[in-house]
């Protein structure tokens, strides 16, 4: 996967991009904060369709868990994810500094069947629950395909209101490649 996010790299810096190193220090404490604001979220989404008798036995017993967890966090922990949430963006978009685009891989591993029930927090959204709790804009771009055929994706991440950069910066990646063209066998 390193080595497809590493051509598209290679292919990006030959279109004229300039994509340095960035350290994001604070990124887990970011990931681990969605995390649990993704958990709050949830249980007020589902909090307010109890009432429909058929979903809380479709949620399964991981969903179940999570909704629990999402209301039993006290407002007090709500307000201090929001706190430190604000001082993340804050430190998010001092990261970029001279700084247009962050290129990332969209996930820790390739694509493939997930179980009914997946802890999707388990990582495998590391990448990209950090911009969406700072807020930045991101693009996802299909980069090729792991030994298996999965598909396999790199992430633009731009500061704010610089939208139209990344979409500039993903459609000349694809006019370049046509990764975008190709499809993974169905199973």
């Amino acid at each position: 996967m390193a080595g497809a996010v590493d051509d598209a790299r290679a292919v990006l810096d030959g279109l004229g991009a300039r994509l340095p190193g960035v350290r994001l220090p604070w990124a887990g404490v970011a990931d681990d904060l969605c995390g649990r604001l993704t958990r709050i979220e949830s249980a007020s989404f589902f909090l307010n369709r109890l009432d429909m008798p058929d979903v809380v036995p479709k949620l399964g017993e991981l969903l179940r868990n999570r909704f629990t967890e999402g209301v039993a966090i006290e407002a007090s922990d709500l307000h201090e994810i929001m706190v430190v949430r604000a001082g993340m963006r804050r430190a998010a978009e001092v990261a970029f500094g001279d700084v247009d685009l962050i290129l990332s891989p969209t996930t820790r591993r390739t694509a493939g069947p997930m179980p009914l029930g997946h802890p999707v927090d388990s990582g495998v959204t590391k990448f990209t629950r950090v911009f969406a709790f700072t807020g930045q804009p991101c693009l996802t771009v299909p980069a090729g395909f792991d030994r298996d055929g999965m598909p396999i994706g790199f992430t633009l991440t731009a500061r704010n209101f610089r939208e139209p950069l990344l979409f500039r910066a993903g459609y000349a990646f694809q006019t370049a490649t046509d990764w975008h063209r190709l499809h993974p066998p169905l199973l």
